[in-house]
């Protein structure tokens, strides 16, 4: 049977690799070599299936990767235009008053929408890891208990079935030592019969022997009674 095997992922490269089962909850990276404790499975199978979704994660994550880069660069470009040389050589800087509006108003609005841009696409991939990883949780939890209902529902016939078996070795036992009783109370029975009858026949036989040897004595009284 060939060895089971795990998909994990990465907390340092964040690259999804395939890692024999093992009983230890630690684990090396094979990509940048991090030691990291077993937190999150997932998928568990033979190391080919392992090896296929492994490859189908990695790809899924890289082309998230390279579209959340393009959305960063589009933003640079937009913040790159709006912050173009002309519009600063426009702007009267021995001003003190502009200067310090410019400061107060556009410089930090545009600091805060540029921040806010670069961490839209960085929050939205945390929230997609956050929601696969909730999801994947509840399909593992709901697995587990399938599986646990089963071995339940499997090891409950089993006792049942063993009961069963009990209870007709039981009631075999009964009936065999029923029957047996009753075969030696015919024994006996029969043993007793011929035992009497034979003490009948020896009787008789004593009997018969006596009349032969010196006749039959109540003879001779009938003819003394008759005389």
């Amino acid at each position: 049977m060939p060895q089971e095997a795990w998909v994990v992922k990465c907390y340092s490269c964040k690259k999804f690799q395939v890692q024999l089962k093992k009983k230890a909850k630690k684990w090396k990276c094979v990509v940048c070599g991090s030691k990291q404790d077993l937190m999150t499975i997932f998928f568990t199978g033979q190391p080919c299936d392992c090896r296929v979704n492994v490859q189908n994660l990695n790809a899924a994550e890289g082309e998230k990767n390279e579209e959340l880069l393009e959305k960063i660069a589009h933003e640079n470009e937009t913040l790159d235009e709006y912050f173009n040389e002309d519009d600063f050589n426009d702007v009267d800087y021995n001003d003190d008053v502009h200067q310090d509006n410019f400061a107060q108003d556009d410089g930090y609005e545009n600091e805060y929408n540029a921040a806010e841009a670069l961490a839209e696409p960085c929050q939205s991939l945390a929230e997609f890891d956050d929601e696969f990883s909730r999801n994947l949780d509840n399909d593992q939890f709901e697995l587990k208990e399938q599986i646990e209902s089963a071995d339940y529902e499997m090891q409950k016939a089993a006792e049942e079935e063993k009961i069963r078996l009990l209870e007709f070795d039981d009631e075999f036992s009964r009936n065999l030592d029923n029957d047996r009783f009753e075969l030696n109370d015919q024994i006996e029975s029969a043993d007793y019969d011929m035992q009497k009858a034979a003490e009948e026949d020896e009787i008789r036989f004593l009997e018969l022997d006596a009349e032969t040897m010196f006749g039959n004595p109540h003879e001779d009284i009938d003819e003394y009674l008759d005389f």
